[in-house]
């Protein structure tokens, strides 16, 4: 457990970092599916830049538990968008990195 915790946030951060790029730069994948979900290209700007700050947040020690609520909620607004597209599986797969996030963000030490 000593080092299962750290990997486990290290692969959070990066996935965080990873889907909030790809958002920003607006990738054509993430473009596609705003539009077959019925979303404006403009609203991946902010979901990338939650999931981006939420990875920065959650780095350092102070801000962890922040960082990781706010990456559980840009994967999870994510999921949902994935969902009204009609791909359940993918959506069902798309839960768990708002499952890990939430699950590290409980085990976080709270800090003054």
């Amino acid at each position: 457990m000593r080092y299962l915790w750290p990997a486990l946030l290290a692969i959070i951060i990066v996935l965080s970092i990873a889907a909030g790029a790809a958002k920003l730069l607006q990738m054509e994948q993430e473009v596609g599916l705003f539009a077959v979900a019925g979303i404006a290209p403009f609203w991946l700007i902010p979901l990338g830049a939650v999931q981006v700050i939420g990875a920065i947040l959650a780095v350092m020690t102070r801000t962890r538990r922040a960082g990781l609520l706010l990456i559980a909620i840009g994967f999870l607004v994510s999921a949902l968008i994935i969902f009204a597209t009609g791909q359940m599986g993918f959506g069902a797969v798309s839960l768990v990195p708002v499952a890990l996030a939430l699950l590290l963000a409980m085990s976080a030490r709270r800090t003054a």
